[in-house]
Order: C-alpha cells, then structure tokens, then sequence
C-alpha cells in the first residue's frame, strides 16, 4: 500500500464508477473489487505500471541477495502480492501483511508458500510474531497520512530482528522529476493534488523511528503521461540511457530505499 499528507480526496475507477479516498488511505484498500482494479489497471502487461515493476523487481532481487540470508521476511501493505510472489523464494519464512481480504484474495493466486495475515498492525502488534530480518512496504507511504505513516513505521522498526536488518520500501512520487510539469500543471487547474515526496522528507520520516538510508536507487525518468503518448521502444531507449547517468538518480520517478537501525 503505502511524509505529505492528502489534502484533497484522490480519485480512482472502480468497476466504472469515479471514486475517492477519504483522508484514511485504509479505507481505499479496502474497497470490495480494489485489488482486481489496482492490478487490471495499474500492472497489466504493456502499462506504465508494468514496466516500471519489471526494473524494480530487478533491483528488489538484487539488494535482497546482497542483504539477507534467508531467515524470515514481511511484506507489509502486500495487497496483492506483486512484491511478495517475486522476493518468497529467498527467505525460509515469507508473511504478507494487508487489511484488504480483497486485495489478499488475488495475493493467494501468485504467492507459493508465503503466509497471508490479514488486518491492521498498526492497531494490533500482535498480529504477526517475532522478528524479521528483511521487511518491504511498496506503494504505501507515498498516499498513506501523515499520523498512519508514523504508525507503521513504529510498528515496522519494532519488528525488524536487531541492526543488521533491512527494511527496504519505495516513493512512487519523486518531487524532483518528469511528474513535476504535471503535478504544477493539476494545480493550476486547482485539480486534486497529487502527493509528492523528496529526498529530504523521506530522511526526515524515518529519523523520527531513528532509522537511517545504508543505500538508495532511482527508478524510472520519464512519465506515464508521455508513455502513453510515445514509442514504447523509444521509451525504452531513453529509459535506458538516462539510467546509465548516476548524477540522474535523484530526478527519477520513483525511489527504492534500504535501511536500517542506527547503532
């Protein structure tokens, strides 16, 4: 699922209707027939969604052989087990944590021998036990507020194992990159905002939880409002060159954390 707090409602397509998330961001989540749109629209082969998933996944799988050893993993906010399903495989343990039993419906289809906790953590710690050496939240921070961020942040650093675990997550609103001409031209308009993070407020979120950045990666350039419009090939190309360019990480799109405990 997944610090700017929503200021005005965020709209979505449900089942043909235009619909909106109050400033909960739970409550999107756990709309009847959520997980069939959030995967139908946002990762279907050939989207936006889809590409910028494949070069994650990629990098996901690197960092967690880099990092971890086995042992046990979270997935915090899993909804439907995009990250789960891809990351299961190289731990002995593997917990998908989500309060939607909609979006974790779709979740049992991909995942092989993870376990589905469904409910909130964030007002009931005891719904997953034990430690965890490697825990992910995809997606979630981003739209989550302000106070439920904080929340699972507490409950996230709680529960990782001792220093040398690693909590990797991601902000799928880079302030600082293409979605910016689109995010100033909404406001013009006075359309919903849309949420936006930097480095700088995403280091400020988690030295609050006294968690620090060991390492961090930048995720696509261009935006899906010009995928659309371009050559995937083409995108592609440009994809590929920019992500040559290391002085450019700071402008892509979306941003792949790893961190840990301070000592």
């Amino acid at each position: 699922m997944a610090v700017v707090c929503m200021i005005k409602p965020t709209l979505f397509t449900l089942n043909g209707e235009i619909c909106s998330m109050n400033d909960d961001y739970r409550d999107s989540h756990t709309a009847k027939g959520y997980g069939k749109f959030y995967d139908n629209d946002l990762f279907k082969e050939g989207t936006f969604g889809y590409e910028i998933w494949q070069k994650e996944k990629v990098i996901l799988e690197d960092i967690v052989t880099r990092y971890t050893n086995a042992g046990r993993y979270l997935d915090f906010a899993c909804g439907t087990g995009r990250v789960l399903s891809a990351l299961e495989d190289y731990f002995d343990e593997a917990i998908g944590l989500d309060i939607s039993e909609d979006m974790q419906n779709i979740a049992k289809q991909k995942i092989k021998k993870a376990t589905l906790i469904c409910g909130d953590a964030t007002k009931n710690d005891q719904l997953v036990s034990g430690k965890f050496n490697c825990i992910s939240a995809f997606r979630f921070f981003l739209n989550a507020q302000e106070s439920l961020r904080h929340d699972a942040l507490k409950f996230i650093t709680n529960k990782l194992e001792n220093e040398n675990a690693v909590f990797i997550f991601n902000i799928h609103g880079n302030v600082y990159s293409t979605r910016w001409f689109l995010v100033a031209f909404d406001k013009i308009l006075g359309r919903s905002k849309q949420n936006q993070m930097s480095l700088k407020q995403v280091r400020k979120m988690l030295e609050v939880h006294n968690l620090e950045i060991i390492e961090y990666h930048g995720v696509g350039f261009i935006y899906k409002v010009y995928y659309k419009f371009m050559p995937k090939v083409l995108w592609r190309f440009f994809e590929s060159v920019f992500s040559s360019l290391p002085f450019l990480k700071n402008f892509s799109l979306y941003f792949i954390f790893v961190c840990k405990k301070r000592d």
